[in-house]
């Protein structure tokens, strides 16, 4: 199991990363043009319960719309089926290397804000999740290439501990955050500019 600090270095990381995205924040509206419909429909799933969680009269519905918000996972991406997207376009927020040179990745999906879809960010998190991305990796050649506030096709899969409350893995420590700036953690297949084209 990730340890509870290890947790809360990726917060910090997280919310530094978000505060980039600058004052005036994305024109959502627009970047939703030319998405794919499961993009869209993930979109939709996050910001339509994100506003109903806040909009929560106590912490029991609240609860509820967090379940609500698994289930609506589950159906997109059922169990039996594998939890992999391709070709959703998103802006390039952060990126790293950790202490053994593996590369950590955030991306913000375009068409909704204070959203992140990343790999953990060190080896201690990361044990047993296996999403960093190893120098070897074609993937690794691939981000090094790109720069902050880069638009970029990815594809990736979702990963999904037993129990999960939240069905994808989520970086978040409470459900609050969970709910309204969450991390989604990924193993990233390709990614690559959107000037290049589509990922195979």
């Amino acid at each position: 199991m990730k340890t509870l600090i290890g947790r809360i270095f990726l917060v910090v990381i997280i919310s530094a990363s978000l505060s980039q995205q600058g004052c005036g924040g994305p024109d959502l509206e627009n970047e939703k043009v030319g998405l794919s419909e499961e993009n869209l429909e993930f979109i939709e799933i996050v910001s339509s319960t994100r506003e109903e969680y806040e909009k929560a009269e106590n912490e029991l519905q609240k609860t509820q719309v967090r379940k609500k918000r698994m289930q609506s996972f589950e159906s997109l991406w059922p169990i039996e089926h594998d939890d992999s997207f391709s070709n959703w376009k998103g802006e390039m927020v952060d990126m790293g290397t950790t202490s053994d040179q593996r590369a950590w990745l955030y991306i913000r999906p375009l068409g909704i804000d204070n959203v992140l879809i990343q790999t953990l960010s060190n080896a201690l998190s990361d044990h047993g999740t296996g999403s960093l991305i190893s120098t070897d990796s074609p993937i690794y050649d691939a981000v090094s290439t790109l720069s902050k506030g880069d638009i970029v096709y990815f594809s990736a899969m979702f990963t999904t501990p037993d129990g999960d409350k939240d069905y994808f893995e989520d970086v978040s420590l409470t459900e609050n955050g969970s709910m309204t700036e969450p991390g989604f953690v990924v193993k990233f297949k390709c990614v690559k500019k959107v000037a290049d084209g589509p990922c195979e």
